[in-house]
């Protein structure tokens, strides 16, 4: 136990605002924790930065705070498209923070934003998951899960969006064209 206290008091704090840097790749990060903790726990973080479920007790309320989070993000997707067929509606108080922040994402002026929007509904559920433990395995696995959020974050790349989306609607265009 000795290991986490040393080990999580030396791990940089992470970020999700805008500018917030990315400290290690998955392989540095893995070396860093590498001695410090049992080799059964560092095989399980190497699985949730791949994107891995694990076998701990957090999980099941961390698969369920995504699952709120994708379905309110859904609810509100639907919404803005006319959809009423009640797979869909939630009977989530709209007061919620989770209902907040998804309705936000949603209304987001472009999906870089809408992403972003997203990426916060995740931090902080996590954020929720963690409270008050510091130098443990959950805490260990929250750092994991949300360095995995960083790499997908920083994976974007605006140019790129904005071309993509560029081709896709010229492309809706022309099909629009030949529809009439």
């Amino acid at each position: 136990m000795n290991g986490y206290y040393y080990l999580m008091t030396s791990l940089p704090t992470l970020s999700y605002k805008e500018g917030g840097e990315v400290p290690f790749t998955k392989e540095t990060f893995l070396k860093r924790i590498d001695g410090f903790v049992p080799k059964k726990d560092k095989k399980s973080i190497e699985d949730l930065l791949n994107g891995k479920s694990i076998n701990a007790p957090f999980m099941k309320q961390y698969n369920e705070m995504c699952s709120s989070i994708q379905r309110a993000v859904l609810h509100y997707r639907a919404l803005r498209l006319g959809k009423n067929d009640s797979k869909y509606i939630l009977k989530t108080p709209e007061s919620s923070d989770v209902m907040k922040l998804a309705r936000s994402a949603v209304e987001a002026e472009n999906p870089y934003e809408s992403e972003l929007k997203i990426f916060e509904l995740y931090w902080k559920a996590l954020d929720k998951l963690s409270a008050f433990h510091f130098a443990d395995f959950l805490s260990l696995s929250v750092y994991a899960l949300k360095l995995r959020l960083l790499f997908r974050k920083t994976s974007f790349d605006k140019q790129k969006g904005r071309q993509e989306a560029t081709r896709l609607f010229s492309s809706y265009s022309v099909l629009e064209d030949i529809i009439k």
